[in-house]
């Protein structure tokens, strides 16, 4: 039940259905579902803003992986915490923990797992206002979803390259990343990548000056939402 509140973002009916989950799996004394409980509670604090509160969730979850050796969920956790240590300005924590997300992802083949940890950082770089690096961690994830046919995965980072085109002005043809990512995000029907994507093509288009093509993109992208809702 807990699930299905978060999913409908009905956070406060989440943390009382997980909050009573943890205090059955305590009785039952397992402990393992108890700290995969808390990881859910901590992402419950994340969506109603609370990133400390969501931080020391993810920090107690993660002791209890590293006690068990549980690598996979170690670097999961390693993943959103970097998300909170940057959203609250501790930088130095963030890199950390991005370095052994990554670290773990790489030692036991989890290639998908090392795209996402690289573009989560890509995302941090960016902030930082680095955009070499940000570029470099982008074409890093590009690479590897390239290797490991993650459609989505490559559809992201062609987003994020030409993101980060606009303000590092790199590479030399931006649109080309940017019609990949939608040609993907076309094939797959993967509407909400597909709308924002056209958009900021549309953007683009007009900061190098091709209004008409801007115009039309924008006048496509308002017909398709409008057939999308009629559908509905």
């Amino acid at each position: 039940m807990g699930h299905i509140h978060w999913n409908q973002s009905d956070y406060d009916k989440a943390m009382e259905y997980y909050e009573r989950q943890k205090i059955i799996c305590k009785e039952l004394n397992d402990d393992n579902r108890i700290y995969t409980v808390n990881y859910q509670i901590a992402l419950v604090y994340w969506n109603q803003g609370y990133a400390q509160k969501a931080l020391d969730c993810f920090e107690t979850s993660l002791k209890h992986y590293e006690k068990h050796g549980q690598k996979i969920n170690i670097a999961i956790v390693c993943g959103n915490m970097l998300i909170a240590y940057y959203y609250l300005g501790n930088y130095e924590k963030t890199i950390e923990c991005y370095n052994r997300q990554l670290s773990i992802c790489k030692e036991i083949g989890n290639k998908r797992g090392a795209s996402i940890a690289v573009g989560n950082i890509a995302q941090v770089y960016s902030e930082q206002g680095d955009f070499k690096k940000a570029m470099e961690c982008c074409l890093e994830r590009l690479a590897i979803s390239e290797e490991i046919g993650d459609k989505i995965g490559i559809s992201i980072s062609c987003f994020n390259i030409v993101n980060i085109f606009i303000k590092y002005k790199e590479p030399e043809n931006p649109l080309a990343y940017y019609n990949r990512a939608i040609q993907i995000s076309s094939d797959l029907n993967a509407r909400y990548y597909l709308c924002e994507q056209l958009y900021y093509k549309a953007n683009l288009l007009y900061e190098i000056s091709k209004t008409d093509k801007a115009t039309l993109l924008i006048a496509k992208l308002l017909k398709w939402r409008r057939k999308s809702a009629e559908k509905v």
